[in-house]
């Protein structure tokens, strides 16, 4: 994944393939509603080529597949908060005029949501930053 390797990475970016990458990570390894993993290519290949039953892998491998995802949920636990953002990059306007008027509702509940109720740190109560009515209604 070269997308931060680049000189300039939008928000979506950011959200878009930290959802990528653990559905990636989840299907590949894990699996999900009652589908099966399916161990990506090289791992299938080494199973298949060795004749090894996937119930006899290591259960380290899901272990550490699970544990991974859990990282990456942990890292971001508000990645809907980092999504909501994205309203404030001028490239993530709507290219039509007449669909400005519909442009970040979604978002800005989500903002005024989490910006609009105080949050608790270290033992210490910090205010809303917004008053979240207000805004919405804005």
């Amino acid at each position: 994944m070269n997308l931060f390797q680049a000189d300039y990475v939008t928000i979506s970016e950011v959200y878009t393939h930290l959802n990528a990458t653990i559905n990636a990570i989840t299907t590949n390894y894990i699996g999900h509603n009652g589908i099966l993993p399916n161990y990506r290519n090289f791992l299938r290949e080494y199973v298949d080529k060795q004749n090894i039953l996937i119930e006899d892998l290591p259960d380290f491998i899901s272990q550490f597949v699970v544990a991974t995802v859990e990282s990456l949920q942990d890292r971001f636990p508000d990645s809907e908060i980092l999504n909501s953002l994205r309203i404030f990059d001028p490239c993530e306007l709507p290219p039509q005029y007449n669909q400005i008027h519909s442009y970040s509702n979604s978002e800005i509940c989500t903002l005024a949501e989490f910006y609009g109720k105080p949050k608790k740190l270290n033992q210490i109560e910090y205010p809303a930053l917004i008053d979240n009515n207000l805004l919405t209604k804005e």
